[in-house]
């Protein structure tokens, strides 16, 4: 499949946004997919999780995404989703609560062999920051083109209009947040072909055996108290993972 001037024209004259990563505009982005688990897309994830897990302690968030980039991960992804196409084009829009998911959202339409835009809340985020500066490293190396060119990382304001411009150009569009901003996208038509998935609101609870807990020594209590203390404080409880509810079994 060729790449049609009248393409070039149509995203050439696509909404004004701020672009991140990588930092140029629509000149020159693909929609044409790639095979699912291409070679460059395997060697380019394999680079990022070797750069990503350099991070360690300055963002652990990001060198735990590198870890669990790492090629042997990938390869069970890959046997996973045996048989399997790209779509074409996939539309991102992702949550503020949780800076990594846009990325985590990107990268298994990157390995399907997708390309994506993937709007970014205006609320700047260090850790994301942090990212997407890595992405642009990359995106700068010859090597990676053919990543960058099917990559568009974006911020701009609540607008429909955009909103309504890339849902019609895109094959899949994926919506994470709240219910209430999900229905609100969801009036937003799509393209006759394009698919949609969902990610709505959620909530997690925590069972406490209180016998179980009794009968621990002082180092493993203070081991499930360090991790309890994190499930219910990660990302200021509006994670799904982030317990709202505690059940106790037995008395407390």
């Amino acid at each position: 499949m060729i790449r049609s001037d009248a393409e070039d024209a149509i995203w050439q004259a696509g909404p004004e946004v701020a672009f991140v990563a990588p930092v140029i505009g629509w000149q020159g982005f693909v929609t044409r997919p790639q095979p699912s688990f291409a070679p460059v897309i395997g060697d380019f994830v394999a680079a990022l999780s070797a750069r990503l897990q350099q991070e360690g302690r300055a963002n652990p968030d990001l060198a735990a995404f590198g870890f669990w980039l790492r090629p042997r991960q990938i390869e069970v992804q890959r046997k996973r989703m045996a048989g399997r196409a790209p779509l074409g084009m996939v539309f991102h829009l992702v949550p503020s609560n949780v800076p990594t998911v846009a990325f985590y959202s990107w990268i298994m339409a990157l390995l399907m062999g997708n390309g994506s835009v993937v709007r970014l809340s205006s609320r700047i985020d260090p850790v994301q920051e942090a990212m997407l500066t890595i992405l642009n490293e990359l995106f700068s190396l010859p090597e990676w083109q053919e990543i960058a060119s099917r990559t568009r990382f974006i911020r701009y304001d609540h607008d429909e209009r955009v909103t309504a411009w890339l849902s019609a150009r895109c094959r899949l569009r994926i919506i994470w947040g709240g219910d209430e901003t999900i229905g609100r996208v969801r009036a937003i038509p799509l393209s006759p072909r394009a698919q949609e998935i969902v990610f709505p609101d959620r909530r997690s609870m925590a069972v406490l055996d209180s016998q179980w807990l009794a009968n621990l020594d002082a180092a493993a209590w203070r081991q499930v108290v360090a991790a309890l203390q994190q499930d219910f404080t990660r990302f200021n409880q509006q994670a799904c993972a982030s317990p709202t509810t505690i059940c106790w079994l037995g008395t407390p």
